[in-house]
């Protein structure tokens, strides 16, 4: 109880540390230190708490290097609290699997819905040329980038699914988030899509299925292809292979760049988190997409802010995540939408969007302990049972 208690506090103190905190975690983390005091529980580190530790120490080191303190540490609490919110949420309010998927279904159903309405209501918030694209009121990467996460873990729902009513709704369900994915017209968002589907069919070892799918698209898009919104996506497509004359990806293959040389002059500990904007100043060329304030890419991010002891730290996080998954057999849960995420990393600064972050950790920390509540029960029933055979 007192290893317990002085964990506590010492972790209260790390969260008050720092400004700008969520009232409702510090309601939360107390309330799990109380209910651990009171029922005697013991809090046990698990693999994914070592990796995230591990994580936040490593990245931390770049505050050495960093040419910016003072803005190395108002990112560094957002990342603190994305990755410890759900661990508090966790030990706080443990649920049952099939409420986190319920709940999962049918957040993901009206966040597709809200997008959807804008398209077919004419509410489309950016517009031009081939850039209709709906953000549900979220702005578009924040919400193209959700919804391809909440497709992907439908989806596989959808497969491991057994009884027919459910599978039938689920593939709906399914369905209508992947629309939304197509009407964000965020090229990452599409890639990551297909990629996480596949890779929920492989791990589920549904190769049939995978063909059928293959065969299905080709003849869908064959058919069509000829009709106005089926040319306007292709068109749209055919863009992430043009590396001579379109203007997004020009700008990110000179900002990689731009990242890459700062890497090589800090290649230890970086130039600080949040701090590739002010490095690359210094050397700065006229971008053909205009300003960018990130390195459009989360891994050459840490690259170039945290160095390859940051980046060692991301991948230790991640390591153990899965294998923890694999070790509580929920790999083929896990892996897609991981997938998925590590994916999007490529072409996208993730971990500098706030609420993204704070969702990202949410789901893969939850995908990895969901169904605690459900194991008690199973064991007390099991008690039960051996009880009354004993009488």
């Amino acid at each position: 109880m007192y290893i317990n208690l002085v964990i506590a506090l010492l972790g209260l103190l790390v969260i008050l540390a720092f400004k700008g905190v969520v009232p409702i975690l510090s309601i939360l983390f107390i309330s799990v230190v109380y209910r651990k005091i009171k029922y005697k529980e013991k809090f046990k580190l698990e693999k994914e708490h070592i990796g995230i530790l591990i994580f936040l120490l490593l990245i931390g080191l770049s505050f050495i290097t960093s040419i910016d303190r003072e803005a190395s540490l108002t990112h560094f609490n957002r990342i603190i609290r994305a990755v410890i919110a759900p661990v508090i949420i966790f030990n706080f309010l443990p649920m049952k699997k099939k409420y986190f998927d319920y709940g999962f279904v049918l957040g993901g159903l009206i966040f597709a819905c809200m997008g959807i309405s804008q398209y077919f209501f004419e509410l489309i918030p950016y517009k031009g040329g081939n850039h209709l694209r709906i953000d549900g009121g979220y702005g578009i990467w924040h919400y193209s980038y959700y919804i391809t996460f909440i497709s992907v873990y439908i989806f596989n729902l959808f497969i491991l699914e057994e009884e027919k009513r459910k599978k039938i709704l689920l593939l709906i369900i399914s369905l209508t988030t992947m629309f939304a994915v197509l009407l964000s017209n965020t090229r990452s968002a599409w890639l990551a899509m297909v990629i996480g589907i596949f890779v929920a069919l492989l791990i589920n070892k549904k190769i049939k299925e995978i063909l059928i799918l293959l065969i299905l698209s080709s003849v869908l898009i064959f058919s069509f292809k000829d009709t106005p919104i089926i040319q306007r996506y292709i068109s749209k497509a055919q863009t992430i292979v043009d590396i001579k004359k379109n203007r997004s990806n020009l700008g990110r293959f000179e900002v990689w760049t731009d990242a890459y040389n700062i890497f090589k002059e800090n290649p230890i500990l970086g130039v600080g988190i949040s701090n590739y904007d002010r490095a690359s100043r210094k050397n700065y060329k006229t971008k053909p997409g205009g300003r960018y304030y990130s390195a459009h890419s989360d891994y050459l991010g840490l690259l170039c802010e945290t160095g390859v002891v940051g980046f060692i730290g991301f991948l230790s996080m991640f390591v153990l995540m899965l294998k923890e998954a694999y070790k509580k057999n929920k790999l083929n849960i896990l892996l897609p939408i991981t997938t998925v995420l590590l994916f999007l990393g490529i072409f996208e600064s993730n971990m500098n969007k706030n609420a993204y972050v704070y969702v990202m950790y949410f789901i893969l920390y939850s995908v990895i302990n969901y169904g605690i509540e459900d194991k008690k029960e199973i064991i007390k029933e099991e008690n039960n049972d051996y009880k009354e055979s004993r009488i």
